[in-house]
């Protein structure tokens, strides 16, 4: 099968996404969440649909991962491509073309989606200001740390290392479905 070495095997990409820790899954909500506030505002479309979509597709072969990437920026990508296929739906189910001035504000919000990322993570990192052990494994995770290094690194073991990550998810999950503002 010629040209299919840098793809992953469906074996490879369910071990990878079964593998993503709580500081992945927060990283693909922010962007998720992003691109539905940017893209498809007004629309039925929720940041967790994107991500499940993206994993779907992912897992069942639509959309192939090249291993030369991350399998966060693949599902990145596979989000971002995704949120603009439901802008396309949405103006053909209107039948409304596009504007040039929709265009320009358009690439106006992606130029600075780096900067609304980089705030949604914070406001995630100070949800966790008072508790030193779950920032510092939100941080060894986002340096790219896996499961395993970080227990090292932390002196955990599996059981709170489980415990710690169900309590992030948990916690960033509610500020997310909240919709609200650090305090």
């Amino acid at each position: 099968m010629g040209g299919d070495e840098g793809f992953a095997t469906p074996e490879e990409v369910r071990t990878a996404i079964n593998a993503l820790d709580p500081a992945s899954y927060v990283k693909l909500m922010v962007i998720a969440k992003a691109f539905c506030r940017r893209r498809t505002v007004g629309s039925v479309v929720e940041p967790e649909d994107l991500i499940h979509d993206a994993i779907a597709k992912t897992l069942d072969g639509p959309r192939r991962w090249n291993r030369a990437v991350s399998i966060l920026k693949h599902l990145d990508r596979t989000i971002e491509s995704d949120s603009g296929h439901e802008v396309e739906r949405r103006e053909i189910r209107r039948a409304v073309p596009l504007q040039e001035d929709d265009v320009a504000a358009d690439r106006f919000s992606d130029a600075h989606a780096g900067v609304d990322t980089a705030d949604e993570l914070d406001q995630i990192f100070r949800l966790f200001k008072g508790d030193r052990l779950a920032l510092d494994l939100l941080r060894l995770r986002s340096d790219g740390y896996s499961a395993s290094e970080i227990q090292v690194e932390l002196g955990l073991d599996e059981t709170r290392y489980e415990s710690l990550a169900k309590k992030i998810r948990r916690r960033v999950t509610k500020h997310l479905n909240d919709g609200q503002g650090v305090k």
